[in-house]
């Protein structure tokens, strides 16, 4: 039953969503005027969680988790030994239902004890609204995703946390999540500036579901006034009880995440009629089936999840809803509110998970011979659907509804112009890299100018291993994941045909290997090296630790001076904790590599990119103290800080 089924927790925090701008006019790809920069024309595509922790749950329906529960409080972190997840546009004409691509989601104990691994599943947000007011003159969006956790493991910690014990037994290798994300600031040289507010839900998933959505009842409550809307909300009957997840549904007032006084109480009912339409008032005495009320004021429910008893009479209805015929006469499920009397709302024609079954498919895709078609000359060929990045993809799409752009549909399918051929080849790589080049502009200031292919000769190592990964993995390059087979394969094809670079750049990678590394005195200086950082010691001795093979050099890490007059509050605060979690995340991969997971390697080159790029953006950012700004810039911390604050 998805991420409302037990058992189940809820968690909330904060993210990171360093997402650039530059990108998202599609007729400045046409244009030789410069893009116009957005908020943030120099974001990086990083999605991280930000001090997420659980915050409650249900073992059982109606059986919530009680105070000292060992699941409270757990940390819910990202991946440990691999790049930061991305926050992308897989298309610059339809950057409403952005994507986060190579995610790890973790839980961990409050010592850092490995609890549940699992890898998200790319999924784009859906139900962007304008959820009312203004974060720092910024309009208050929210949004949601909806995708599950695939290749699930639990570590031995786990069987301690009974939720967890009994999440592993219903669901062992694939749990479904949801996360709902508003408020996102603008406002730079704060510590708030690309980030928000997160709340989400983590619970059991079952053979045959849906992946990207719940396959529920979604809730259209209407409006409380002209200029004050609800969002969309989804409904699953599960034991007896209504498990409402309202947390994208209702809208703010002032500050993020509390809700509109009108919104206070929501009274859930049955509606008597199918002919009830969101906005519609009630004649008086109409007859509802009330299942229960829920208080949004003064405290939110954890991530907005509610769970209501049905009454005999309200668990008879629900089973009569149906989506398979065109109009039937049925039920409806709804919420009168308060703000208005009479008022009521509903979620018109609702499909019921009990009733839903995939259609059948032919065994493969085909057309009938006798299907004939007119030649259409209205339109360009599928291989050049768009003008902005000229054709990456040919696709499917349906227009989004003018209200807050619910229904977001798209499908598509490998396109793109056929391969050049030599000659021609250095200009077609030069044609695909310069709109990148001119949009993403981080690339050029910190690493290397897309659009100067004697710039990026130096880099073909890195670069062929960014573009060779498969879209899901981490350390595929995050700008170019709108690009087609066809072109990726231009690209490469130009990269491999480049001589080797020097320093050691243009070698190939050794074949995977599973023995042991052997302790040879350099590899043994990097396994010290990274259980110093890993593990450091609560009273570090004075004495610089020395190099065990013999070369006197410090490898102590000690932490950077510049960072004790920085106002906690300020954007360059932010980037050195973010520059501390992403060392540390490479000090990871570089110990999984030393301890014979050599094949770690790849992650860690990655993250030694992300790293570099951190480190510049940190040196760019401005040194905030006492509310001014000092003249002088932030520095790196290299010291281990496995939570991103």
């Amino acid at each position: 039953m998805s991420h409302l089924d037990t058992p189940r927790l809820t968690f909330a925090g904060r993210f990171l969503s360093d997402v650039p701008t530059m990108n998202n006019n599609a007729e400045s790809f046409g244009s030789p005027d410069p893009p116009p920069p957005g908020w943030n024309p120099y974001g990086g595509g990083t999605f991280d969680l930000l001090a997420c922790k659980v915050t409650g749950g249900e073992r059982a329906p109606g059986e919530p988790l009680g105070e000292g529960d060992p699941a409270l409080g757990l940390n819910v972190l990202t991946g440990q030994d691999q790049v930061a997840a991305k926050l992308v546009d897989l298309d610059p004409e339809w950057p409403a239902s952005s994507e986060i691509w190579g995610l790890t989601i973790r839980l961990a104990g409050p010592r850092g004890d490995p609890l549940l691994t699992g890898r998200h599943w790319a999924a784009a947000f859906r139900d962007l609204w304008p959820r009312g007011g203004f974060e720092r003159d910024f309009p208050m969006m929210g949004a949601c995703f909806t995708s599950v956790l695939e290749d699930v493991t639990y570590g031995p910690a786990a069987a301690a946390v009974p939720l967890l014990a009994e999440l592993r037994e219903r669901s062992p290798d694939r749990l479904s999540i949801a996360f709902t994300m508003y408020g996102i600031s603008a406002q730079r040289c704060t510590a708030a500036f690309a980030t928000g507010e997160l709340t989400g839900c983590l619970g059991p998933w079952q053979p045959g579901e849906p992946r990207s959505f719940v396959a529920g009842r979604r809730l259209d409550m209407g409006a409380l006034t002209p200029e004050t809307a609800f969002g969309r909300s989804v409904a699953v009957v599960t034991g007896g009880r209504l498990v409402l997840d309202l947390g994208n549904a209702y809208p703010f007032f002032d500050t993020p995440g509390s809700a509109h006084p009108l919104a206070a109480r929501l009274d859930v009912a049955v509606l008597p009629d199918e002919r009830v339409r969101a906005g519609d008032v009630l004649a008086p005495g109409a007859a509802v089936t009330e299942i229960g009320t829920v208080a949004l004021r003064p405290k939110l429910p954890p991530s907005g999840i509610v769970s209501l008893p049905l009454t005999r009479q309200a668990a008879s209805k629900p089973g009569r809803w149906r989506c398979s015929s065109p109009r039937p006469a049925g039920e409806g499920a709804g919420a009168c509110c308060p703000g208005r009397p009479g008022t009521a709302s509903t979620s018109g024609r609702t499909s019921s998970s009990t009733a839903w079954r995939p259609a059948p498919a032919p065994r493969s895709p085909c057309t009938p011979a006798s299907a004939a078609r007119p030649p259409r000359r209205d339109h360009p060929p599928p291989a050049r659907p768009r003008r902005a990045v000229r054709a990456d993809r040919a696709g499917l799409r349906r227009d989004r509804p003018r209200r807050h752009g619910h229904g977001d549909t798209a499908g598509g399918r490998p396109g793109g112009p056929a391969p050049p051929a030599d000659e021609g080849l250095e200009g077609e790589v030069q044609r695909i890299l310069a709109p990148y080049a001119r949009h993403f502009p981080i690339m050029g200031e910190h690493l290397v100018d897309l659009g100067d292919l004697a710039a990026v000769r130096p880099w073909r190592a890195a670069m062929s291993l960014a573009l060779s990964r498969d879209i899901t993995d981490p350390n595929h390059m995050p700008v170019t994941r709108d690009l087609s087979e066809p072109k990726r394969a231009t690209l490469l094809r130009w990269l491999n045909s480049l001589p080797a670079a020097p320093r050691g750049l243009g070698r190939a990678a050794p074949p995977p290997d599973t023995r042991a590394v052997p302790p040879e005195p350099k590899l043994a200086v990097a396994r010290g090296l990274a259980d110093r950082a890993l593990h450091p010691s609560p009273h570090p001795s004075p004495q610089p630790s020395r190099d065990p093979s013999g070369d006197d050099r410090e490898r102590r890490l000690t932490p950077d001076q510049r960072v004790a007059g920085l106002d906690g509050n300020s954007e360059g605060r932010r980037r050195v904790h973010q520059f501390r979690v992403t060392f540390t995340r490479l000090l990871s991969a570089l110990q999984r590599c030393v301890d014979g997971s050599p094949g770690r390697l790849d992650a860690a080159m990655g993250i030694m990119f992300e790293l570099k790029l951190a480190g510049q953006r940190l040196a760019a950012t401005p040194a905030i103290s006492g509310g001014l700004p000092t003249g002088r810039h932030a520095g790196p911390v290299f010291t281990r800080a496995d939570i991103n604050q």
